[in-house]
């Protein structure tokens, strides 16, 4: 899917306005926005950088070839100076709960830093790097993957090309599954359906009735949830393989900004957690 290029700095500005509005409205999303606002600050220089890397066309895929970013092509021997003065700058706004974790990092060997960005990139299993650091999964996962978002964004920003037909739940771009979708109703299509990446913001069509996990369509097992205090956020499952996506209706409230008021609904994802329900993917902050 092809979508309008845009200034750099107006993706980064919406997400912060987004963020301040929302604080006001949703108290228990507090300290979670406040600590968004202050990582947005840290990835959009990373994303401005990006924009000009020397090695923008090697990681982008030849021809017609989806997706057209090449993950395991990134210089992520190179990056590792960058992701430790991003790690220094996490340092000093990250919960204290993940002070240690980050320290660590910092101090960590190269080649562990590099193994890193490698398996988050790819999607590889991090639970004996974990283990090694003494967390879980998805915390040891935020670091590395806090930092990719903005750089493979950028990266992503520059593809001129797509497909109209692309019809799989995984990312045109990075081949990463989605995290979100919304819907929106357009001149030939009311309630469109898009899917967004959970790690370079991509945005593409996908069917309303097919599950973005398991591809199911049975209408039975599709259901939905939707709280009395945020109408315009919906939960929608699958009962067959048991997994979520959160949907933002952008037909009931135009100025969400998606990636933000996920944030800002992490009750929502509680709610699924007491229903044995799990996530297609994680947002950025390990949500």
């Amino acid at each position: 899917m092809n979508q309008p290029r845009e200034e750099p700095g107006l993706r980064w500005n919406r997400r912060r306005n987004r963020a301040v509005t929302l604080v006001k409205q949703q108290l228990h999303a507090t300290e979670v926005l406040q600590f968004y606002v202050k990582l947005l600050d840290l990835q959009e220089p990373i994303y401005r950088r990006s924009l000009i890397a020397y090695w923008l066309d090697e990681v982008q895929a030849q021809g017609d070839h989806l997706p057209l970013i090449c993950l395991d092509a990134l210089p992520f021997t190179s990056l590792r100076s960058a992701f430790v003065r991003f790690l220094r700058g996490l340092s000093v706004i990250v919960p204290k709960r993940l002070e240690p974790l980050t320290k660590n990092l910092i101090e960590a060997p190269q080649e562990f830093l590099v193994y890193l960005l490698t398996n988050v990139a790819q999607r590889e299993d991090l639970d004996t790097a974990a283990s090694e650091m003494g967390c879980d999964s998805p915390q040891l996962e935020f670091f590395a993957r806090a930092y990719l978002q903005p750089l493979i964004e950028a990266i992503g920003s520059r593809c001129n090309k797509g497909s109209a037909t692309w019809q799989q739940a995984k990312c045109p771009h990075c081949g990463w599954p989605p995290h979100l979708a919304t819907l929106s109703d357009e001149l030939e299509i009311k309630g469109r359906r898009l899917l967004i990446c959970s790690l370079c913001s991509c945005e593409w069509p996908f069917p309303r009735t097919t599950c973005a996990n398991c591809l199911e369509t049975n209408p039975d097992d599709l259901t939905h949830h939707v709280s009395e205090s945020l109408p315009y956020i919906r939960i929608e499952i699958c009962q067959q393989c048991q997994h979520y996506l959160k949907t933002i209706d952008l037909r009931e409230h135009g100025l969400a900004v998606p990636i933000v008021d996920d944030l800002a609904s992490f009750e929502l994802d509680l709610w699924c957690e007491e229903q044995n329900l799990t996530r297609t993917q994680r947002n950025v902050l390990a949500l």
